[in-house]
């Protein structure tokens, strides 16, 4: 059965809603519409658009003319726009913390370059201002009065007649007038002032600069290469100049310092070998005298002094075997 509002049928006999208003608001009819546009379980909820979009296949090299989808704020309209045109819109964003260093990579192709920015109009030229008015020729002034005539010079009275004979002496020139003065000179006339410069024409406005492009992404560095193999050794270097001889060091004068030489008494019945080290433990200041003090001819007898020696000796001469006891000889003390 079919109902019916105010004589309209809004609920046919087939239980289908017709003719209906709004719903609490909504327009069934138009809404209706818009969902009909919807595929078949699309699901538009914030969990389900970003599985969807990690889904679509990933470029890897993007190229600039590629589309992407962007929200045109001033139009409140969905759009696309390439890449580069919709890297170069927007606030600069704020720096990102400094990341890790990574491996270098190899180095990567050049970035394209940017587009070059439109070059603004040149601004029109400004009209030239008029010409100032040309001043008045000033008058010109008057010529001044010529000077009075000066008075003529009186004439000379005649002279008597004399008698005749003699002629009389002739009278003597009057005296010529003075000058009159120069007039003055008239005043010159006034420049005329010069008309004002016309104004500037104002300056054209500074084109827009072109926006820069983006820097291409720097590739990895690759792999360092294998070491190579070490080159052969090179040749000894030639034998530098012997060194200069040291300063001889003072010479020792000391008893039985080291570097002194002394005669000294062996009391050990042995050999004397030159060259050869001895301990002072069996060393004695020794002397050479005659037994024979009256006449010098006895045999000639080693002494054996009392104070021994310190530190060792080197021996200087040689007592071979076979011959007399305790020998005696010239030492040099060495330690």
């Amino acid at each position: 059965m079919a109902v019916k509002v105010n004589g309209t049928e809004v609920i046919s006999d087939s239980r289908n809603v017709t003719n209906v208003g709004t719903v609490d608001g909504r327009n069934i009819s138009s809404d209706g519409s818009k969902l009909d546009g919807i595929s078949t379980g699309a699901d538009v909820t914030s969990t389900a658009l970003p599985a969807a979009l990690t889904g679509l296949s990933t470029v890897a090299s993007p190229d600039p003319s590629d589309l992407v989808a962007l929200y045109d704020a001033s139009g409140s309209a969905w759009g696309k726009a390439t890449i580069t045109a919709a890297a170069l819109q927007g606030q600069k964003g704020q720096k990102g913390e400094v990341g890790v260093t990574g491996n270098t990579g190899t180095t990567g192709q050049k970035g394209q370059k940017g587009e070059v920015g439109v070059t603004g109009n040149t601004g029109s030229s400004g009209s030239n201002g008029s010409t100032g008015q040309k001043g008045q020729k000033g008058q010109t002034g008057s010529n001044g009065s010529n000077g009075s005539t000066g008075q003529k010079g009186q004439k000379g009275q005649t002279g008597n007649t004399g008698n005749t004979g003699s002629t009389g002496s002739s009278g003597s020139n009057g005296s010529n007038g003075s000058n009159g003065s120069t007039g003055q000179k008239g005043q010159k006339g006034q420049t005329g002032n010069t008309g004002s410069n016309g104004s500037n024409g104002g300056t054209g406005s500074t084109g827009q600069k072109g926006q820069k492009g983006q820097t291409g992404n720097t590739g990895s560095t690759g792999s360092t290469g294998s070491t190579g193999s070490s080159g052969s050794n090179g040749s000894n270097g030639s034998t530098g100049a012997k060194g200069q001889k040291g300063e001889s060091g003072p010479t020792a004068t000391n008893t039985g310092s080291i570097g002194t030489y002394a005669f000294l008494f062996y009391y050990v019945n042995g050999t004397l070998t030159p060259s050869t080290s001895y301990a002072a433990s069996s060393l004695n200041y020794g002397s050479v005298s005659n037994n024979s003090p009256s006449n010098n001819s006895g045999h000639s007898v080693v002494n054996r002094g009392i104070q021994g020696t310190g530190g060792t000796w080197r021996c200087m001469g040689s007592k071979p075997s076979g011959y007399y006891y305790y020998p005696a000889t010239v030492f040099i003390r060495i330690a």
